[in-house]
């Protein structure tokens, strides 16, 4: 802000010397120029101030980014790193992650992963192995786990855990990637990732929490570690430096390639710095009307002579400076008074931010519509806008699906069976359940379970609750023996009285037709 007093009596110290010594026009001329440098200064700091107080160009600067654009595979480190920072900082890029995890529900079916009609089932034996394995499924979580597993795969473009399981609990630790110890080293014949971790970083990092909670990665550590140091002539040391975890999960959300990965929206990070840059310029121009200067006209003769006395003009002058609230520079000069302000009345300014932001979700794929975007209000297109990207979600969706099947497949049983994600997300949930509903009621076979798994009911939660329900509170025999009254459960032989809409309340008055209504009855 600017303080015009202080301006003054800056000028006044700076030049009272040449104030005496010099020519009084000079001086004025002096004067004038140097009052309206300090005020474009001031104006010139805070623009400057506002890039200064953005978080994300405290940390980086388009330079960098553009940097990293001319070879990503070289700078995939940073680019992740980019994007993590940028997920805590700018709220735009974060919805944008979050929103394939947000709009999925992760309701699942355990359906026969094989069923060989030549063979003869043992019931017991299938329903035993059928019960092991929603039980097991049951315990993953899958709500919790699949949405911050879809949250990362968005964010980074892949992701590596290790998951420890025990009876009743599972969990996955996720990895840092960025510590390049991390290497992906197969991949299964049903498409499962496998990665092996170098065991040379933790020469320089054994104090690492990963070294030291896991077991078997400081057991297969302490192996090469006594290898290395006693120089053992090994034919392959490569075997024992690289350990391939058993409890290893690897997914990736682009598989065209397994050199490097990067986010999903990496193209989009530099559209963030520009609305960034539109956000500071909207609040620079706001800071900047916040200034003015006021030009009072000192009547001179011919040659710039001023009529009055240097005492008289400076009296007054200081008198308006003393009286001018802060933020506005006096000037005094021989023109013709005027008000300069630093206003923009026009409204491009503040449409620059939103017409940027959904630029931003345009490129993305994703309808701006989502995230209030005033451009349009049409629920059509908004509902066909969504579809590609439930696509997208249940496609992420699909490679946790293949993961887990692969995972149940490591149990020893007879008959195995597998997980299926339905593909339901909070846009199209109630068409879902209409169509399920419709075919369970029609008898399709696996429709029934599928329905209820549509309602948010677990395999496992259908078995248990149908077994209290039924065996336990006998709920359809001794508790709800009455239905609920509807259009399929009244008969004919109620009276009038009990059928059709209830009567309008005494107390309530009736219009003219439904006096006339009343009187034929």
């Amino acid at each position: 802000m600017i303080l015009s007093r202080e301006i003054i009596e800056s000028v006044d110290k700076e030049d009272s010397a040449e104030f005496q010594n010099n020519d009084d026009t000079e001086a004025r001329k002096k004067n004038f120029a140097q009052t309206i440098q300090r005020l474009g200064k001031n104006i010139q700091i805070d623009l400057k101030k506002s890039r200064q107080n953005s978080a994300i160009y405290k940390r980086y600067s388009k330079e960098q980014l553009l940097k990293y654009f001319k070879n990503p595979q070289h700078y995939e480190i940073e680019i992740r790193e980019m994007s993590r920072y940028i997920y805590d900082i700018s709220p735009t890029y974060k919805r944008l992650v979050m929103l394939f995890a947000d709009i999925l529900y992760f309701y699942y079916d355990v359906i026969p992963k094989e069923i060989n009609c030549s063979e003869q089932i043992d019931i017991d034996q299938y329903e035993s192995n059928y019960f092991t394995t929603i039980n097991t499924v049951e315990k993953y979580n899958f709500t919790k786990l699949c949405r911050e597993i879809i949250n990362t795969l968005v964010r980074d473009g892949i992701y590596f855990g290790l998951y420890y399981e025990t009876k009743d609990a599972f969990m996955i630790n996720p990895l840092d990637i960025d510590e390049k110890y991390v290497h992906i080293s197969n991949i299964t014949s049903s498409g499962v990732i496998l990665y092996s971790i170098d065991l040379e970083y933790f020469d320089k990092n054994k104090n690492s929490v990963l070294l030291q909670n896991d077991t078997k990665i400081s057991e297969a550590f302490k192996r090469y570690a006594s290898i290395k140091k006693n120089k053992i002539s090994v034919k392959d040391i490569d075997e024992y430096r690289y350990y391939q975890p058993k409890n290893c999960v690897c997914l990736k959300a682009d598989e065209s390639g397994y050199g490097y990965s990067l986010p999903v929206f990496v193209g989009l990070l530099l559209t963030v710095f520009d609305i960034e840059d539109y956000k500071l310029l909207k609040k620079a121009k706001k800071e900047a009307e916040n200034y003015s200067a006021l030009n009072f006209k000192l009547n001179t003769d011919d040659r710039g002579v001023p009529y009055l006395d240097d005492s008289v003009w400076s009296k007054f002058y200081n008198m308006i400076v003393e009286n001018t609230p802060e933020g506005v520079g006096v000037l005094l000069s021989p023109f013709e008074s005027n008000i300069f302000e630093f206003k923009d009345s026009s409204a491009k300014a503040s449409d620059a931010v939103m017409d940027t932001e959904d630029l931003f979700y345009v490129e993305s794929g994703v309808s701006p519509l989502l995230f209030g975007s005033s451009k349009a209000t049409s629920a059509s297109a908004m509902k066909l806008a969504v579809k590609p990207n439930e696509k997208y979600s249940f496609y992420l969706l699909k490679k946790i699906e293949s993961f887990f099947n692969w995972k149940l497949s490591q149990l020893r049983l007879k008959y195995y069976f597998k997980i299926e994600f339905l593909e339901i997300s909070i846009f199209n949930k109630p068409e879902v359940v209409k169509d399920l509903k419709e075919a369970a009621t029609y008898g399709i076979g696996g429709a029934k379970l599928k329905y209820a798994t549509s309602l948010g009911i677990t395999p496992s939660q259908v078995i248990g609750l149908s077994f209290i329900e039924d065996k336990i509170l006998k709920v359809g025999t001794d508790i709800f023996t009455t239905p609920l009254k509807s259009s399929h459960t009244q008969s004919s032989s109620e009276t009038s009285e009990e059928i059709g809409r209830p009567e309008n309340e005494e107390s309530e008055p009736l219009t003219d037709k439904g006096e006339e209504s009343r009187e034929r009855k």
